[in-house]
């Protein structure tokens, strides 16, 4: 079983392809949707990601610090 990746445009009755796929007619696949994030929402994580590479906390979390009820203080 092969998996590819294809981003793909909804019409409003069908989902299209942005590339050319290299299937037979009728043939079944099975699709799993994600949203593709808007640019600026990228932007947005581009940054982040590179304020934390820029600034190091230079410690990671402890297992208890981890734990269910530390996170969410239920």
């Amino acid at each position: 079983m092969s998996v590819i990746s294809v981003e793909a445009e909804y019409d409003g009755r069908v989902l299209v392809p942005r590339q050319p796929l290299n299937l037979q007619v009728g043939q079944r696949v099975r699709l799993i949707i994600t949203e593709i994030p808007s640019e600026t929402r990228m932007r947005l994580l581009e940054a982040a990601i590179e304020y934390f590479r820029a600034h190091p906390t230079g410690r990671s979390l402890t297992n208890e610090e981890l734990r269910r009820e530390v996170i969410y203080e239920d």
